[in-house]
């Protein structure tokens, strides 16, 4: 299927480390690329882009700075994409041609923006977290034979889950095997009591003192998730 919107991700394959873009990669997905993994680029040992529709200026400046590291590095990347978009990147300027990064030294953001969760059904697991818990269906691609991905993120969060298969360690981890996964929420009843009409199975609320109270989800696969509730983070503080 396409996906709802374009992705930028660092993924460990077979292969060795590759720098993944898929659908319409536009500003906003570059910059949430930035945003996690910092400005400098990174080594990567392949660049899969078989699933791109789009790419914007941002997206190749992208892959130019990656390219270009890579070259002075005296390091081959291996291309996985329709030629249109390497004739597209072999048109695009140099990195001598694009302003400085900024001062040596300066400090570089770090945000959680994805968690894998280790799951043995894909398609259950998108099906439970998309269908049951709400999230929303951010990516579901194949960028190359063996591999897919599927990013969902929960209603009102900056951070997402990934599930797929083909994702070097991430696969190779137990279905299952991530504990105690934290869902934040203004009012644990009210989510709680909503999670219960969907049919999802959710744990006792369990008040742990100084205003934190949890409730337990599991999902197919064991993988055990808390609706968490903090008394002082509630309206403009949530």
């Amino acid at each position: 299927m396409s996906p709802a919107r374009g992705i930028v991700r660092l993924l460990n394959t077979a292969d060795g480390r590759a720098l993944c873009l898929a659908g319409e990669v536009d500003a906003d997905a570059v910059d949430a690329f930035l945003r996690r993994y910092g400005r400098e680029p990174v080594r990567v040992d392949r660049i899969d882009a078989g699933s791109v529709t789009s790419l914007s200026e941002p997206a190749v400046d992208l892959v130019l700075d990656h390219l270009d590291a890579a070259g002075r590095a005296g390091r081959p990347v291996a291309w996985c994409g329709p030629p249109q978009l390497r004739q597209l990147l072999a048109g695009g300027h140099t990195s001598a041609d694009r302003p400085e990064r900024g001062e040596a030294g300066t400090p570089v953001d770090m945000k959680v923006e994805l968690v894998p969760v280790p799951v043995a059904d894909v398609d259950r697991a998108k099906a439970f977290y998309a269908e049951k818990l709400g999230f929303a269906v951010d990516v579901d691609v194949r960028p190359t034979e063996g591999m897919r991905v599927v990013q969902l993120t929960p209603p009102g969060s900056a951070c997402s889950i990934v599930v797929g298969t083909g994702l070097g360690g991430i696969s190779a981890a137990a279905a299952g095997s991530v504990r105690g996964l934290h869902l934040v929420v203004a009012d644990i009843e009210a989510a709680r009591a909503e999670l219960l009409g969907r049919g999802v199975d959710v744990g006792d609320i369990d008040d742990v003192g100084g205003g934190v109270r949890y409730a337990s989800i599991t999902d197919p696969d064991g993988n055990t998730l808390l609706l968490q509730e903090m008394a002082w983070r509630t309206g403009e503080s949530f």
